[in-house]
């Protein structure tokens, strides 16, 4: 904001340019890798068993992280 002297509207057009830019580029430059012949798709990567193995200390943080984030929704009475 600085460098633009405080011009919104062109700070948030080079946002959607870049936004755009990125876009294009992902659909145009990313190609998805070629599967060997024999494998076979895998539907969900992962694995109940791969959760539970994260542990208590990390669904603690993420229950925080969601108590948090629902907090930003809660209307504030004047």
């Amino acid at each position: 904001m600085w460098l633009t002297l405080d011009k919104f509207t062109f700070v948030f057009w080079m946002a959607v340019l870049s936004a755009f830019l990125s876009f294009f580029l992902i659909v145009v430059a990313v190609k998805e890798p070629e599967r060997a012949a024999g494998s076979r798709h895998i539907r969900n990567p992962i694995s109940r068993a791969e959760l539970y193995a994260l542990g208590a200390p990390y669904w603690w943080i993420v229950a925080i992280g969601a108590l948090f984030t629902l907090a930003r929704f809660m209307p504030v009475s004047s």
